[in-house]
């Protein structure tokens, strides 16, 4: 009996795989567009985008680029539009002494339905909702925030 009991659970262990469903993956709608820099500076210039685990600050003035991480990190850089509706974010991260400062390339694609607001970190990343319409309390966009965050970080990063 125990040892039925061992070769249907091994079977059922191994059909496992197969029957489950696949985890749904997000397409990007047909139809949408590559937005443009002035799309783009509208959301990201003179704002403050609270991540996961830390805030950065897309100055106005000469494209400054300045961030804190709640692991006590400091970034200073300059953020820049380079078209095809790509964000750039160039920083160099300095974790205190003893630790060399080591720079940071990010890129983050962004397309638009005329609604809705699409981001994903290039060149790998997948495509999620950044702003839906009627706005979503989960939506990403919601983390940008007008003004300059830097200056009390530690109430954003808990």
């Amino acid at each position: 009996m125990r040892r039925l009991l061992q070769i249907s659970l091994s079977i059922f262990l191994l059909a496992l795989p197969f029957t489950a469903p696949a985890a749904a993956q997000f397409r990007l709608p047909a139809g949408t567009r590559v937005m443009t820099d002035d799309e783009l500076a509208y959301f990201f210039s003179n704002r403050s985008w609270t991540r996961e685990k830390s805030v950065g600050y897309f100055s106005e003035e000469d494209s400054e680029y300045v961030a804190v991480s709640a692991k006590g990190g400091k970034a200073r850089g300059h953020w820049s539009l380079p078209g095809s509706g790509r964000l750039c974010i160039n920083a160099q991260w300095t974790w205190g002494e003893g630790r060399s400062p080591t720079t940071l390339l990010e890129y983050y694609a962004h397309r638009t339905d005329g609604i809705r607001v699409f981001q994903r970190r290039e060149p790998f990343g997948a495509w999620h909702i950044f702003k839906d319409a009627p706005p979503n309390e989960w939506q990403k966009a919601n983390r940008l925030v007008p003004g300059n965050s830097f200056e009390a970080p530690v109430n954003l990063l808990n």
